[in-house]
């Protein structure tokens, strides 16, 4: 009997000890979590968006990615090398023939520009959504597949606010890639809210 309790003693003090060794192990892992959650917006595109190994496989991810980096110019803040990593990487979710009409120099010059109008007049992208999959229209267009994707802004320029809405036409390239070919601001869908 005595021996029956020393083996009940000692495997309660094992699993005591299993325990607290996994509440620490989890702990830390926690720990390392919310050091990486710790990083800006800006970093988390930046270190996250590997476009050669893993760019966004639908159109509605690759417009998503595209106005998370939109967005991030107006409202964030970034050092010059960061801007320009952003720069590429939005620049390499758009079509060969957008891009041979957008200079790389050009395109970094007028998205200054643009970015300077919106801090003069005190306008961020408060928000944004990408339409839904349902609502994505697939065309074949010369072709090509191309598809077409609603996204929505809300903007705040001073203290008032207003909502826009713009249509990209992304079309599917021989590597099977979406690529943004055009866009363009559209007028809303009247909805009773």
């Amino acid at each position: 009997m005595k021996n029956v309790r020393v083996i009940i003693v000692g495997l309660v003090c094992i699993g005591l000890i299993i325990g607290y060794y996994v509440y620490l192990s989890n702990r830390n892992d926690s720990e390392d979590v919310k050091t990486s959650d710790d990083r800006t917006e800006v970093e988390k595109i930046i270190e996250d968006s590997d476009l050669e190994d893993d760019y966004p496989k639908t159109p509605r991810t690759v417009v998503k990615l595209y106005n998370r980096i939109t967005s991030s110019y107006y409202k964030e803040e970034y050092t010059d090398k960061q801007f320009l990593k952003l720069g590429d990487l939005q620049r390499g979710l758009l079509d060969e023939e957008l891009l041979s009409n957008n200079d790389r120099d050009v395109f970094f010059n007028n998205l200054r520009l643009e970015i300077k109008q919106y801090q003069d007049n005190k306008r961020t992208i408060e928000s944004w959504t990408v339409s839904s999959t349902n609502d994505v229209i697939y065309k074949v267009i010369d072709k090509r597949e191309c598809a077409y994707v609603t996204s929505s802004y809300f903007i705040k320029e001073g203290s008032s606010y207003k909502k826009t809405y713009q249509r990209y036409v992304l079309r599917k390239g021989d590597n099977e890639q979406w690529k943004i070919l055009v866009f363009y601001l559209i007028e809303g869908e009247k909805k009773d809210d």
